[in-house]
């Protein structure tokens, strides 16, 4: 009988951690969303700030696409379902990538990318950070490196 109570406390608290872990991850997205959208609302034209963003844990890399142009054809090896979102019109510019088959994504208004010709901008985390740089151009946001 004690074995059983012992297997259903430990079960308990398995899941009960599990969960909080799940929770945590769901707070660190949030929070880097709302931190990006904020980011975008706060420039105005002919500003440029440079912010440092923490990564969600269970990402490596995050990248802009600019939706005004077509979709590289280099995306669709290194980045399969950011091409494929890109390809078929979804309208999301943000990818959070923890591998090629696993990305989050979701769509922040007026962002353009400038990097050096191409319509992409990717970040790689460093000690789970990144840091970009946003100027307004006219209407829209510039995302570029620092």
């Amino acid at each position: 009988m004690a074995i059983i109570i012992l297997s259903l406390i430990l079960l308990f608290g398995y899941k009960s951690v599990k969960d909080l872990i799940t929770k945590s991850d769901q707070i660190d997205y949030i929070h880097f969303k709302t931190k990006l959208e904020s980011t975008i609302k706060r420039v105005d034209y002919g500003d440029r700030l440079i912010e440092e963003f923490s990564v969600p844990k269970a990402y490596k890399e995050i990248c802009f696409i600019d939706l005004k142009d077509p979709a590289p054809i280099a995306f669709k090896t290194d980045y399969p379902i950011i091409h494929d979102s890109w390809d078929s019109d979804v309208k999301t510019n943000v990818f959070l990538v923890a591998s090629k088959e696993d990305t989050e994504s979701f769509y922040v208004e007026k962002i353009i990318v400038n990097n050096a010709g191409d319509n992409y901008l990717c970040f790689s985390a460093t000690r789970g950070k990144i840091k970009a740089s946003f100027e307004g151009i006219g209407r829209d946001i510039q995302v570029s490196e620092p």
